[in-house]
């Protein structure tokens, strides 16, 4: 599985973390596994992708948190999925957001997760693998192990992409999302038309349009914002308008 690499992790011949395991990552693990543990740890925590990341010290990391989760209360971090193309800057912009810098990525295989401090708020975001319309239907339905409890949705659309096919195939996969998906329905929507640097790149009202988010969204709110994974111009207006929204629904529900 391909994903961002911390530097000075150490990876066993198995393609596992190392041990012992980088301090980072493993904090994120803990931090991200107590904010799911009070749903159904047993299902959850046997997804494939998981455990190909956990070795044994990870499995006692998660292990030791559910004794201490059952006499504490839940921790409640806002969740947000982040989803799009591939190409289209999603991990770039989770990093970005993490370490206020450009990273380098490779394409996801399957999800990257990280709890960022913006301003005063955590948030843990999942930048998960969609690859594009038409995803084997096995592929999809192990998408419910991470949209479950989500709090809010950000869709990524490379504003460069002037193929007609691409914008189809992103239109199709956000449609998917927000009319098919129970575990996302109503959720704030917050999209970013990315790499709107790029000489000749769709205006974000273009990007709009192509994704025709009038209609698409039906009774959710909903907003969309230039950006640039690479610089973070943008990243910080649409995470102001999703917290504020997310807040919100949470006061609502």
């Amino acid at each position: 599985m391909k994903m961002f690499i911390p530097k000075g992790l150490d990876i066993d011949p198995n393609g596992g973390f190392g041990v012992p395991a980088h301090a980072a990552v493993l904090e994120v693990v803990q931090k991200t596994a107590l904010s799911c543990l009070t749903q159904s740890d047993q299902e959850y925590f046997g997804v494939p992708a998981l455990a190909s990341l956990f070795t044994s010290t990870m499995g006692a990391a998660v292990s030791a948190l559910k004794s201490k989760a059952s006499s504490q209360a839940s921790v409640s971090v806002p969740r947000v999925i982040m989803m799009g193309l591939s190409n289209a800057g999603k991990t770039t912009i989770l990093y970005q957001l993490k370490l206020a810098d450009c990273v380098s990525t490779v394409p996801t295989a399957h999800f990257n997760v990280e709890e960022i401090r913006y301003g005063k708020t955590d948030i843990i975001i999942w930048d998960i693998s969609s690859g594009g319309g038409g995803r084997p239907a096995q592929e999809r339905a192990l998408w419910r192990h991470y949209l479950q409890n989500t709090d809010g949705l950000i869709f990524v659309v490379d504003s460069a992409a002037h193929d007609s096919n691409v914008q189809s195939l992103a239109q199709e996969e956000l449609r998917y999302l927000l009319e098919e998906r129970e575990e996302l329905k109503d959720l704030p929507l917050l999209v970013y038309a990315n790499k709107g640097d790029v000489q000749h790149a769709l205006t974000v009202a273009e990007v709009r349009d192509m994704l025709q988010l009038r209609t698409a969204t039906g009774e959710r709110p909903w907003h969309i914002q230039g950006s640039c994974g690479t610089t973070g111009d943008g990243l910080g207006q649409g995470l102001d308008w999703l917290i504020l929204n997310m807040a919100a629904k949470r006061r609502r529900d």
